[in-house]
C-alpha cells in the first residue's frame, strides 16, 4: 500500500503529536508499506517554545512554499492570512459564527501550502489512503479537499478529540455540524484510547457512528543506546536535587490547567510535615501549558527545570524514585502520552485518585503501576519508596506499551479497509 499522511507535528518538532506521527511513518515502512508525509516546518526558536501553540507561528526566514526531504515535505505556514484579517475586525456575535463556518480561521495559512506540496511534488502517486491526524481541525480540512479532488480514500486520526466535554449549546451544535461537515466522506476513524472513542460516539450522531473504526494507541519505543544530552549545570543541579532529599518524585513534560496535579503537591506538603530527616520532593521537567500553574505549583521541595528531548527524558524516568501520572478532571479519557513512557521504563507509576475507567483497565496488569485512593495511601505508599525496597519493574505483558504493536493494528485495519473498497 502507499499512505500519504498531513499532520502538522512532525519531527525535529519533540512531542507527543510528532512522535506518533514519525512511528506511523517508520513502522509503516519497516513493514513494507511507501509513506509519504506532508508536515510543516518549525524553525528553531518554534522547537524551542515551550508553548502548545506553535503551530499556529510561522516560521521565521522560510521563504519557499515548501521543502522536500525523501518523503516528508516541510511546509510554509501563514500566522497572518485575509482571511485572519476579516475575522480580527468582526463584531463578536459575527466572529463566533465566521469563525465556525470557516472550520479554522486560526490555522487558515497552512491549507494553500498543504495543497500546492501535494499537486507539485505527490499528486502523480497512487495512493491507497490519506491519513489525517487531528489537530488543528485544518488538517481534516486538507484531507477532505485532497481526497475529493483526486479521489483518494481519507482516514482521521484522532490523537485528540473534536468535541470535548466543555462543549455546550450553540457552541455543541455547531462543533457537531463542522465535524459531520469534515467527517461525512471519510473511510476510517482512528482512536487513541476507549475513552475517547465511546465519547466520539456519544457525540458524532449516526451518520458517523457507521464509519469504521480502530484503536491505534500512541504506545513507546524502547530507549536506544544513545546518551542523554545533559548540559553541566543541569546535571549539577539534579544532583544538588538528589542529595538533599530522600525520594524524588517526577513529572516529565507539559502540565495543563485540568490536570490534578496539585493532588501530588498537596500530598507532598502532607507527607514532609511528617518527615524528620531528609524531605521527599516533585520535579517537573518542563513548564505549565498555563504559566499561572506554576505559581500554584510551587511551594517548598518542587522543582522546575526547562522542558528536555526525549531521551534526556526517558534517562529521568529511570534515575527518579516514582513518575507522577495526574488525572484529568472530568475529561473523557485518562490517558496520557507519557504514560507508555512511564510504565516501560520499569520504574514505579504513582496514579492520581479517581482516574478513568479507560486507564484502569488498560494499567490493572502492570504491577509497576500503584492507583492512589487518598492522600493517605499516597503517604503510606512514598514512604515506602526507599532504594532497598523499590524494585525495576519491567512490564511483563510488554507487547501493547510499543507503538510497533499499535502500529501493527494500524496495517490490519487499513487492509480491512482496502478489501472493502
Amino acid at each position: 500500500m502507499r499512505v500519504l499522511i498531513i499532520s502538522a507535528f512532525f519531527p525535529p518538532l519533540n512531542n507527543i503529536a510528532s512522535q506518533r506521527i514519525a512511528a506511523f511513518e517508520k513502522y509503516l515502512k519497516q513493514m513494507e508499506h511507501q509513506v509519504d508525509v506532508i508536515t510543516r516546518y518549525y524553525d528553531l526558536e518554534l522547537i524551542s517554545d515551550p508553548k502548545m501553540n506553535v503551530y499556529e507561528k510561522s516560521p521565521s526566514g522560510m521563504k519557499d512554499p515548501y521543502i522536500r526531504k525523501d518523503n516528508v515535505i516541510y511546509t510554509n505556514y501563514d500566522e497572518i492570512t485575509p482571511k485572519k484579517k476579516k475575522f480580527d475586525r468582526m463584531p463578536p456575535l459575527i466572529k463566533g459564527l465566521y469563525s465556525y463556518l470557516s472550520i479554522d480561521v486560526y490555522s487558515y495559512g497552512w491549507l494553500k501550502y498543504v495543497e500546492m506540496a501535494f499537486a507539485n511534488e505527490f499528486s502523480k502517486n497512487k495512493y491507497d489512503f490519506i491519513i489525517a491526524s487531528y489537530g488543528p481541525p485544518i488538517t481534516l480540512l486538507a484531507a477532505k479537499s485532497i481526497s475529493n479532488k483526486y479521489n483518494i480514500p481519507f482516514i482521521a486520526d484522532f490523537r485528540d478529540i473534536f468535541i470535548n466535554e466543555k462543549d455546550k449549546g450553540y457552541h455543541l451544535s455547531m462543533k457537531k455540524w463542522q465535524q459531520r461537515f469534515l467527517l461525512s466522506k471519510s473511510s476510517g476513524l482512528l482512536f487513541v484510547s476507549e475513552g475517547m472513542k465511546d465519547f466520539f460516539k456519544q457525540k458524532a450522531g449516526t451518520l458517523l457512528n457507521k464509519i469504521p473504526s480502530a484503536m491505534v494507541m500512541n504506545g513507546w519505543d524502547e530507549p536506544g543506546t544513545s546518551k542523554p544530552e545533559l548540559s553541566v549545570e543541569l546535571m549539577e543541579q539534579l544532583t544538588s536535587i538528589q542529595s538533599r532529599h530522600s525520594v524524588l518524585l517526577l513529572h516529565t513534560g507539559t502540565v495543563y490547567p485540568d490536570q490534578e496535579m496539585r493532588f501530588f503537591t498537596s500530598a507532598l506538603k502532607k507527607l514532609n510535615e511528617t518527615l524528620t530527616g531528609k524531605k521527599a520532593a516533585i520535579l517537573f521537567v518542563g513548564l505549565p501549558a498555563d504559566i499561572r500553574d506554576s505559581k500554584e505549583l510551587a511551594g517548598e521541595n518542587v522543582y522546575f527545570i526547562p522542558k528536555v528531548n526525549l531521551q534526556t527524558s526517558l534517562y529521568l524516568q529511570k534515575l527518579a524514585t516514582a513518575l507522577l501520572i495526574p488525572v484529568w478532571h472530568g475529561r473523557y479519557t485518562g490517558f496520557s502520552g507519557k504514560l507508555f513512557e512511564y510504565i516501560g521504563s520499569g520504574n514505579t507509576v504513582l496514579v492520581g485518585p479517581g482516574m478513568q475507567k479507560d486507564v484502569v483497565d488498560f494499567t490493572s496488569n502492570f504491577r509497576n503501576v500503584i492507583h492512589l485512593k487518598d492522600y493517605n495511601d499516597f503517604n503510606i505508599i512514598v514512604s515506602d519508596l526507599t532504594e532497598s525496597t523499590r524494585k525495576q519493574n519491567i512490564p511483563v505483558n510488554h507487547e501493547k506499551l510499543t507503538r510497533a504493536y499499535w502500529v501493527k493494528q494500524l496495517e490490519i485495519f487499513l487492509i480491512a479497509l482496502k478489501k472493502q473498497n
